[in-house]
């Protein structure tokens, strides 16, 4: 299930939140005949956190817009099947925040044109995905070069 919303202001003021809840089963299937492998329904393995984004930006005018944008993962249990084992994985939650601003610069040879500025885990928190074996990405800082055509 994925929703999303999105509020804009002729001041400039806006607000996006987005909210994806995912669901999923795997099933091994019924293999009596093979010793120490398991059998049943687990949770999949492949199945992504439930992760809900919102954001509070400003379009200060046609050049220059800003926004700090929440990230929560939520915190999870769910049923893994690995080398013959069923087990469960406790999943921590995390939030971090994301800062960008983007400038769209005036004249012909910039049309269309916009550069984005952003740091992304702004407070440097660590976390871990659930379906990743390392810890996600710390703070980092992203420029962004585009040019529709």
């Amino acid at each position: 299930l994925e929703l999303e919303a999105s509020l804009a202001f002729e001041n400039g003021l806006y607000f996006d939140f987005n909210g994806n809840i995912v669901s999923g089963d795997e099933d091994l299937g019924n293999r009596n005949d093979v010793d120490a492998v398991p059998t049943g329904v687990v949770d999949w393995r492949q199945r992504a956190q439930d992760s809900y984004r919102g954001t509070v930006g400003y379009r200060f005018n046609d050049f220059i817009d800003a926004s700090i944008e929440a990230v929560h993962l939520a915190g999870d249990t769910r049923q893994r099947s690995s080398r013959g084992n069923i087990s469960t994985l406790e999943v921590d939650s995390a939030t971090f925040f994301n800062a960008r601003a983007t400038i769209r610069p005036s004249g012909e040879a910039f049309e269309n044109t916009s550069i984005r500025i952003g740091v992304e885990n702004v407070l440097d928190e660590v976390y871990s995905p659930v379906i990743s074996i390392r810890n996600g990405v710390g703070r980092n800082y992203k420029i962004t070069l585009s040019q529709v055509f």
